[in-house]
């Protein structure tokens, strides 16, 4: 519709492929489409103009015509408000996603929650709830966040509480108001696209519960964001309508006291365990900190411990690459052990 005067007037180059825009402009609005378009046609125009510049002036005279590759820098110039939160996934996973040997709880429970995106594409199912859990540190959120990039859904969103609160404007009521409002606003948006994914990272942080899984009493401080939780995912999508949502937690026993379990609002459990030492090592050497097996392995038994979370393995290894006066050879051992103690990486 936005294109038709454009092609009747012979402003639309051969090139341009209307069928591949619809597939990337899935969740934009109408007013969003006119956008892209005038857009498109700014770089067209500036396109032109320079080239009239450069070559003839008489050029100028020509209507200048709107090619793919202006279509293709519009779209970068003009996201849909409901499109995937690329920038924020990318945030959660800073150091990036190290895939490990295939056989790796790891690499099983990345190809799990892979399943459920492909279920939601094929249509086998319109509607899939995971939670994913493991020790702090333990690479749970950069998965999600993989995951949801990888599937290409037109909606990706994420719910971070601690995010939620920050950006909240004044007077938006208490704390557990706020994350209520945030969850029911991301589903209600959720829903208004044929194909979308939720990560909810940190649930026992949203609905307010210490993470102590061995606790026998439980205070939840946010029980309207717990309430909240549990009826949205437990809500079919209408018609049409497809939907994934991650949930991430270092508290999974608690949570599912607290209703939020597999076999109840919960339809699968996922877990990311810490890494062996040999992982820690082979980690290490595809970050490029050490060279050889050997020195990897020593710098991982220097932690003592019997397990390495990913996470800090990770930020520790680009601390101590960026400060290692030759790194191209290879982290010295003196600043390893200075990074492991300041990122407390070392064992107690």
């Amino acid at each position: 519709i936005h294109t038709d005067s454009m092609a009747s007037e012979g402003l639309l180059g051969p090139c341009v492929n209307l069928e591949e825009l619809a597939k990337s402009t899935v969740n934009y609005s109408g007013a969003e489409l006119k956008g892209l378009v005038t857009a498109a046609t700014s770089y067209s125009l500036t396109r032109h103009i320079k080239k009239s510049a450069e070559f003839d002036q008489a050029e100028s005279a020509e209507a200048p015509v709107v090619l793919m590759e202006d279509f293709l820098n519009a779209l970068e110039e003009v996201p849909p408000a409901m499109g995937a939160d690329a920038a924020t996934l990318e945030a959660m996973r800073p150091d990036g996603y190290v895939t490990l040997a295939s056989q790796s709880e790891h690499v099983v429970a990345e190809n799990q929650l892979k399943s459920f995106v492909k279920a939601l594409q094929d249509g086998a199912t319109d509607h899939m709830t995971c939670m994913v859990s493991g020790p702090t540190g333990s690479g749970k959120t950069a998965l999600a966040a993989t995951v949801a990039l990888a599937s290409e859904f037109p909606y990706v969103k994420v719910v971070k509480p601690d995010t939620v609160i920050a950006n909240a404007p004044g007077g938006s009521g208490s704390t557990d108001d706020v994350l209520t409002a945030a969850l029911k606003a991301s589903f209600e948006d959720a829903l208004k696209s044929t194909l979308s994914c939720l990560v909810v990272d940190s649930v026992e942080t949203l609905v307010g519960v210490a993470p102590a899984d061995g606790s026998e009493s439980l205070n939840v401080a946010h029980p309207k964001a717990l309430a909240t939780l549990s009826a949205l995912l437990q809500r079919k999508p209408p018609p049409g309508r497809h939907l994934l949502v991650m949930l991430t937690t270092s508290s999974p026993k608690t949570l599912k006291r607290l209703g939020l379990g597999a076999g109840g609002v919960i339809d699968a459990a996922v877990e990311i365990p810490a890494l062996s030492l040999e992982q820690a090592s082979s980690v290490l050497l595809s970050t490029g900190a050490f060279k050889d097996e050997s020195a990897a392995r020593e710098a991982v038994d220097f932690l003592k411990r019997p397990s390495v979370p990913i996470k800090p393995l990770l930020s520790t290894a680009r601390l101590a690459r960026a400060t290692s006066p030759n790194a191209e050879s290879g982290v010295a051992a003196d600043v390893w052990r200075r990074c492991a103690e300041r990122t407390e990486l070392l064992a107690a």
